[in-house]
């Protein structure tokens, strides 16, 4: 997925790695506003996860999941 530089940055900032941002977009829910989508893990969303990674794995990143992923059009 292309970022842009500001989210590369606030990323960075706040110790977010590129595959867990691939996780909340791959299995979290999506809500679309302003021309954009806005992906964020439901309690469905993490069950879902949980399932296909693991506990273990989701364990290690489970407290940066906590947050939501805006895709622009």
């Amino acid at each position: 997925m292309q970022t842009t530089v500001h989210a590369r940055s606030r990323c960075q900032q706040r110790g977010i790695a590129p595959a867990v941002v691939d996780l909340i977009v791959d299995f979290g829910a999506e809500v679309r506003s302003h021309g954009a989508s806005k992906y964020y893990l439901d309690r469905r969303a993490r069950t879902d996860l949980r399932r296909a990674v693991g506990p273990q794995a989701l364990r290690q990143v489970e407290n940066k999941l906590n947050c939501y992923v805006v895709v622009a059009d």
